[in-house]
């Protein structure tokens, strides 16, 4: 399926539910802001890096909880069950050991990225021709791009109940992957225009174009998931004439 017909058929999906959707981004922000406001008083009270650390990966990992049921809510949509706020909620709910084990290797490795960047950074003597604000969300972007193209089909996969552990679910997505690693780059790059002319409507665009992105994200995780059937059907069909030969 090209990306232009995932795109028409996410938007058909997710106008139904438009709203809730968004009210569901909204809420997130806010918690999202709440976090931060959390860490940072807490940081003032425990300045000691090891503290500092992890009230920094906590605030990462309740994050990615909060933003977990957005994807499950888009991907409910996506599959044609109506869209509801309590999805918000849906890890802390669903109790899935899988899931929070997934979100944190991927906040750990996301770090472990930024620092090998950082590394390369200082070595290549980038500092002196990047400013440090810059250079930081450079080092941050490429970390997440290279984190999601390896874990991207797994969170789907143990929301999906096809898998239930982090490990089994980490390597069949990378077995689904295969093949697709540069359709998912392209993809990304074919959702920033829009993202884009969403921010020039004072940010508040984005709120519509992102749940389009969202669902349109697990239609793609389906049309993988589509590929892994025909290609399991299509060794299985040659096992079977080998066999008879």
């Amino acid at each position: 399926m090209k990306f232009k017909d995932i795109w028409d058929l996410a938007k058909v999906r997710a106008k139904d539910n438009l709203y809730t959707l968004i009210l569901i981004e909204i809420i997130i922000i806010m918690i999202i802001m709440g976090l931060e406001t959390w860490k940072v008083n807490l940081v003032v009270l425990f300045p000691a890096l090891p503290a500092a650390l992890m009230l920094q990966i906590s605030k990462q990992l309740l994050m990615s909880i909060f933003w977990t049921g957005n994807i499950f809510a888009c991907m409910m949509v996506a599959i044609g069950v109506e869209a509801n706020v309590d999805y918000i909620f849906y890890v802390f709910e669903s109790k899935s050991k899988g899931i929070l084990w997934l979100l944190l290797r991927k906040i750990l490795m996301t770090n472990v990225y930024m620092i090998l960047f950082s590394y390369i950074s200082y070595i290549l003597n980038l500092t002196l021709y990047l400013d440090s604000l810059y250079l930081s969300l450079i080092k941050q972007i490429l970390a997440v791009i290279v984190v999601e193209l390896r874990y991207f089909p797994a969170l789907y996969l143990l929301l999906d109940g096809e898998e239930q552990k982090c490990s089994p679910a980490v390597r069949r997505g990378i077995s689904m992957m295969h093949g697709n690693y540069l359709r998912l780059i392209t993809f990304w790059l074919f959702f920033l225009p829009r993202l884009f002319i969403g921010l020039l409507f004072l940010g508040v665009g984005v709120l519509v174009v992102a749940p389009w992105v969202q669902v349109s994200l697990a239609t793609f995780y389906m049309e993988l998931k589509q590929q892994e059937k025909i290609r399991i059907r299509s060794k299985r069909e040659e096992d079977i004439r080998q066999g008879s030969t």
